[in-house]
Order: C-alpha cells, then structure tokens, then sequence
C-alpha cells in the first residue's frame, strides 16, 4: 500500500532515535485516522448507492452490515488482506451487494442479491491475484 511505503520512509529519514519512538506513535495515529475515514466514504458510499437515502440514520446498521460483509467473505476463504481493501472495485461491489442484499425487512430482490454477492466472493476466493496482489489464500 502506498501509504505504508509512505510512512516507512519517514520513518527511515528519521536519524535520531529519540524522535524514532514519537513518529512511531504518530504514523499509528495517522493510519488509524485514514482507516475511519475510509470506513466513513464507504458507509456514505453505500448508504447512496444500496438504500439511495441521504439521511445517516441508518449509518450504524450500514457498519454493521459492511463488517458482516468483510466478516462473511474472509469465512469464505477470500484472503483478509484483500477483504479489507474496500476501494478495490470488486471488493466494493461485494460488499455492496452483500448490504443490499441485507437491508431493510422487506427485500423483494434479496435473493438476486444473495447469489450475486456469492457469485462475486467465488471470484475473488479462486482469484489467484487480484489488482496486481495476491490473496492471502492463493495456491502457488
């Protein structure tokens, strides 16, 4: 990931080893801060796209789902580190599917939604690399 390289230079350029352990600290605040902001674009991402509402009152369902999302497919064998790699697009769609799929009490096209959602998470299960990286599982 870019960042990681990004924040292991810093770190490299570091030459003092006072400053090494409080730059440590603050690349950890930083990926911490990245990571809920990308949890926070891919909730309103999928609060537009899955339910079409604008509202956030349904935000903390949404988390819910995306994680049981993330959860299902690294059950499934989809290697973890792709799992939470939630911009690439067919992961996105996954996980998008998977919460139209699980929103909301009367879902008429939850089904369809189901088996394309399984559809998608066999494909990146059997993906030998996706995007220029392997998964976690992936066979030599």
């Amino acid at each position: 990931m870019l960042l990681d390289q990004l924040m292991e230079k810093i770190l490299e350029l570091s030459q003092t080893e006072g400053a090494k352990p409080t730059l440590q600290m603050a690349l950890k605040n930083i990926r911490q801060l990245i990571q809920e902001y990308q949890s926070q674009s891919l909730i309103a991402f999928i609060r537009k796209t899955a339910t079409r509402l604008s509202s956030p009152i349904f935000d903390d369902e949404l988390s819910l789902l995306i994680s049981a999302a993330q959860d299902d497919m690294a059950r499934q064998g989809v290697g973890e580190t792709l799992v939470k790699e939630s911009e690439k697009p067919l992961v996105k769609l996954a996980i998008t599917t998977y919460c139209k799929a699980h929103f909301g009490l009367d879902n008429p096209d939850s089904e369809k939604y189901l088996r394309s959602y399984q559809s998608i998470t066999n494909e990146l299960r059997n993906s030998r690399g996706y995007a220029g990286g392997e998964t976690d599982n992936a066979e030599p």
